[in-house]
């Protein structure tokens, strides 16, 4: 095969820039209200304060009509941190759907410890913010 002279391969590139489909335009991101609810160490259960904090946010959600996106986490010291951020969604999400919100309004995912709110934690306090569930509420 001989190569094709180089106005004829300009001609055919641009003729093939043109037939490609323009990439999609992606929305932006719809932002999102996070509502952090804590927990003790090694615990799935939801005490009063929590429990009236998620009320707010079912209430909030419904009168809006948005859903819920739930996301368990634990700290890298407690054991099975995977297991226990499940439980921990499943917690909040329980929860939210005794509060009045749909189930199918309602989504968990468990991130374990891998993706703690304070990545490097020297103190019971720091350590503690890991411990937590985080109510994702999006609007737009």
């Amino acid at each position: 095969m001989r190569p094709l002279p180089g106005a004829l391969c300009a001609t055919f590139l641009a003729a093939l820039m043109q037939a490609a489909a323009p990439l999609p335009v992606l929305p932006p991101p719809i932002p999102c209200d996070p509502h952090n609810v804590y927990f003790d160490a090694g615990s799935a259960t939801l005490d009063a304060k929590s429990a009236a904090a998620i009320l707010a946010v079912a209430q909030d959600a419904l009168q809006k009509r948005l859903a819920a996106g739930v996301e368990g986490h634990a700290d890298s010291a407690e054991s099975n941190p995977d297991g226990l951020a499940a439980r921990r969604a499943g917690a909040v999400a329980a929860e939210l759907t005794r509060d009045g919100m749909m189930t199918r309004d309602v989504s968990t995912m468990a991130l374990g410890d891998n993706d703690p709110a304070v990545p490097d934690p020297r103190t019971d306090a720091e350590q503690a913010q890991n411990r937590r569930v985080a109510i994702n509420i999006c609007t737009g």
